[in-house]
């Protein structure tokens, strides 16, 4: 190697000394500080919420009253038959195998008013409790209800709210034997209305069991 090329690699070695230096001295052996911990405003909920349902305004048909007047009517095929005091004019609906609905005037007039439904579910062989029990697991996974309230329940006898087809329902349902005695449910009767016929709906289920006959 001449003296001019001995030069040249003189110079690119100290330029090279002179780059790690630099590299290095950046560096540091400390940790990165950083700075305290700050919430960060979430894009959307972190838990999803369904929206509120709507319900509708209640049908204007004047509330149901205490003290109906009724006839007493027998329903299903002997030796399976029940004699029940429906209140006088309503209008009868057979809307399924062992079930009788009763309405206050034609079922399409007075659609989510109130009615009274009678079910025949001897077949079943379940006791009261058991029934009960399974009347309520059927409301709370039917795709027609939402919002199932049950706000009261005994033995026999349950009071719930539900949204159905829009419209907040308000119903008292019990289930009864053959007799006082008898732990097998025989039949099911159920009152259904709005906020406003509590009162009757209440007076109504209590007159309908009482007076029941097998």
């Amino acid at each position: 190697m001449g003296l001019r090329g001995a030069l040249v690699a003189m110079a690119l070695a100290v330029v090279g000394a002179l780059a790690g230096g630099l590299v290095a001295g950046s560096r540091s052996d400390a940790p990165a500080a950083f700075g305290p911990p700050v919430p960060v405003a979430a894009a959307s909920p972190a838990v999803p919420t369904d929206p509120p349902v709507e319900i509708s305004p209640d049908p204007d048909y004047p509330a149901l009253v205490r003290g109906l007047p009724t006839t007493r009517v027998v329903v299903g095929t002997a030796p399976f038959t029940l004699s029940v005091p429906i209140p006088d004019g309503w209008v009868r609906s057979d809307s399924a195998a062992g079930e009788w609905r009763w309405f206050p005037g034609p079922p399409d007039d007075v659609k989510y008013t109130y009615f009274l439904r009678v079910r025949l579910i001897g077949n079943d062989y379940q006791s009261i409790e058991s029934a009960l029990t399974s009347r309520i697991a059927a409301l709370e996974s039917a795709t027609a209800v939402e919002d199932l309230d049950v706000e009261y329940r005994s033995r026999d006898t349950f009071v719930s709210t539900y949204v159905e087809g829009g419209y907040k329902r308000v119903s008292y349902e019990r289930f009864i034997g053959t007799g006082p005695a008898d732990p097998t449910a025989y039949a099911s009767i159920a009152v259904i209305g709005r906020e406003s016929d509590r009162d009757g709906l209440s007076a109504l289920l209590e007159k309908v069991t009482a007076g029941a006959r097998a």
